[in-house]
């Protein structure tokens, strides 16, 4: 069903008497849902090029599936979604901000050495929040190892439950 209030009436009848009640059901969007409401009019969601994971309606090169997990507006061109990777002499360290509601979406940091292919980062990675900033927050991932010349960090984005 849609998200919205049903309204359902339940009667049990044993042949000689019976009784009703109704009852209210309301029905919520999934969180990604939730967000383009709150982001995109109801004629604006009918134009794919705006609203769909992979649009980019303020031409900032973040799709949507990426403003919505990094908190960031899509419809401005000036929010970011704040990554970084920086090398120390213990490793590097990822930087990256999110919102604190993730709207069902998970994020898979990967490395690559030539961007012919990317490796997972995630099981190595120690990740901490180093700075709250209201609905959204300052995450930092850190990899231990010796580091290669070059390395390219890419951030997978996926939504979870089949949005």
């Amino acid at each position: 069903a849609s998200h919205g209030t049903y309204q359902i009436r339940l009667t049990v009848s044993d042949g000689a008497l019976a009784t009703s009640a109704d009852l209210s059901v309301t029905a919520h969007p999934d969180p990604y849902t939730a967000w383009l409401e709150l982001h995109f009019s109801n004629e604006e969601r009918a134009n794919t090029t705006l609203w769909t994971a992979e649009a980019d309606p303020d031409g900032d090169g973040l799709a949507n599936l990426a403003e919505a997990y990094s908190g960031t507006d899509p419809r401005a061109p000036g929010s970011h979604m704040l990554l970084s990777l920086t090398a120390n002499p213990d490793g590097f360290v990822v930087t990256w901000r999110r919102a604190k509601e993730t709207l069902g979406i998970v994020a898979t940091p990967q490395v690559s050495t030539d961007l012919m292919g990317f490796d997972v980062l995630a099981r190595s990675l120690v990740v901490a929040v180093v700075e709250d900033r209201g609905d959204w927050e300052v995450v930092e991932g850190r990899f231990g190892g010796e580091l290669p010349r070059q390395l390219f960090l890419n951030f997978r984005l996926e939504q979870s439950g089949g949005f």
